[in-house]
């Protein structure tokens, strides 16, 4: 793993989202293009994609590590895929089931996300995976995002057994020693980059 960013001891989630969306941007399109790829030799290495019937993709924004290679590597395999719906009036998400070939539609917000009248939602708890972009990423499995909540909320609602394993996907540059939480932030099970795979209990802090 490349050593993580150490950050003030104290500081706020507004700043790290600068600094590590600045980060992110330094990469030129040829690296992100390469370390994607990297990240997909990674995938087979990751025993929760492998056994998953079930996952849960998003469409990438910016600069955001792309899971595309990774939704076909799955349709590949015969795994059912799926992307996030932001639910109208709500911060919440429900996911519906998605091929590469069927067209998306660009949300009020400024992403693209499938029709939820032309194909079957499924419930968050029949899930077995879900990816999950970052903006930054630490030793404890926290992550952070843009800061609208869309997966804290909707996540909130699935704990326990039944909840899916949760993987984000970043470039290794996201790594912090430590993110400031709140207590409605969801740890993740694990982090994939293009150095690998690394989960809360192996993480270096």
């Amino acid at each position: 793993m490349a050593p993580p960013t150490f950050i003030n001891p104290h500081p706020s989630k507004p700043a790290l989202r600068r600094l590590f969306d600045q980060k992110r941007k330094a990469l030129s399109p040829l690296e992100q293009s390469q370390k994607a790829w990297q990240l997909l030799q990674g995938i087979h290495t990751v025993p929760a994609f492998t056994a998953a019937r079930h996952i849960a993709f998003y469409w990438p924004m910016g600069a955001e590590i792309s899971p595309v290679p990774l939704l076909l590597e799955a349709e590949l395999q015969h795994k059912n895929c799926y992307l996030p719906y932001l639910r109208p009036g709500s911060n919440s998400l429900d996911f519906v089931a998605y091929q590469s070939e069927d067209p998306l539609i660009l949300n009020p917000r400024g992403f693209l996300e499938p029709d939820p009248q032309h194909q079957p939602l499924i419930a968050l708890c029949d899930l077995d995976l879900i990816l999950i972009p970052l903006l930054a990423f630490d030793a404890h499995g926290q992550r952070l995002g843009w800061g609208a909540g869309h997966y804290d909320r909707t996540l909130a609602t699935c704990q326990g057994s039944c909840r899916p394993y949760l993987l984000g996907l970043g470039y290794a540059c996201q790594s912090t020693d430590r993110l400031p939480t709140d207590p409605w932030d969801c740890p993740l099970d694990g982090i994939l980059t293009e150095e690998g795979l690394s989960t809360p209990i192996n993480f270096t802090s």
